[in-house]
């Protein structure tokens, strides 16, 4: 049920039935507090699909705009308060440390392809414990079927010391890019189809594999074994991608997907 002021359902994290809040994807805190369009449905279907637009054109096409920044009404209160009070503030600090390295090497990360992010005094289990919290808002299922993920954000000295049948990797974008899809099917090159819910949001790239297979990115899967108050000094190396397609892993540069597109209508 769902009116202007009112939205019930079952929460993401909690799976309890009632009044949802509304959960900003990312934090607030990290300068996701202005208006943000969101396509779905046909206009979903358009972005990916439509020959005659390239993903970034979308002139036309309908959208929902959100006032309060991008996210939806998908925690209940209780949980929407843990999770801020607990991992927001932390994942907030990571957010301002690659902001600042972007900022400070705005013409080398243009050209990037790798970096090296180094953190000092953080606290991993908290940045993954927001990190799965965002996962949860965008897949609705997520909680039912790795349990252990709720009890991992409700209890702060709940840990996990087992490796999950799912991978979490994180990258480096170029550009200002936000955007979710949720769990897709994603089909590659000799027959191989990866289950996918990459989690666009600058400066950071989420991607979780499902499938649980390895790739070459920066694997956090390992945070969910650190405990809430177990800190410490990371470097991680991390790709750097430019993103303008919300396909799941195209990283294609804008110059890439005209000439792509151009040398396939040459040859049908």
């Amino acid at each position: 049920m769902t009116n202007n002021n009112y939205h019930e359902g079952y929460c993401r994290i909690c799976n309890k039935f009632g009044k949802l809040t509304f959960e900003h994807i990312p934090p607030k805190s990290t300068l996701n507090n202005t208006e943000a369009r969101v396509y779905t449905g046909d206009s979903f279907l358009k972005l990916m699909c439509d020959p005659n637009r390239y993903p970034w054109q979308t002139e036309g096409i309908k959208y929902k705009l959100l006032q309060k920044g991008l996210g939806d009404y998908t925690l209940c209160k209780s949980c929407n308060n843990i999770t801020g009070e607990l991992y927001g503030e932390e994942y907030k600090r990571w957010f301002y440390i690659a902001l600042r390295l972007i900022n400070e090497n705005a013409e080398e990360h243009k050209k990037a392809s790798r970096a090296m992010l180094h953190l000092n005094g953080v606290y991993p289990g908290r940045f993954i414990r927001q990190v799965l919290s965002i996962i949860c808002s965008t897949h609705p299922e997520f909680t039912k079927k790795y349990p252990f993920v709720k009890d991992l954000i409700l209890n702060k000295n709940y840990v996990f010391k087992e490796a999950p049948n799912f991978k979490i990797y994180m990258y480096l974008l170029k550009n200002p890019y936000n955007g979710y899809t949720g769990p897709m099917a994603i089909g590659f090159g000799n027959g191989i189809i990866k289950l996918i819910n990459e989690i666009d949001l600058y400066p950071f790239g989420f991607l979780v594999n499902l499938s649980n297979e390895v790739e070459n990115e920066a694997d956090i899967t390992g945070f969910i074994n650190c405990s809430y108050d177990d800190v410490g000094e990371i470097d991680i190396p991390i790709n750097v991608y430019e993103k303008n397609n919300i396909v799941p892993m195209d990283f294609r540069t804008k110059e890439e997907i005209i000439i792509n597109s151009n040398d396939f209508d040459n040859n049908s």
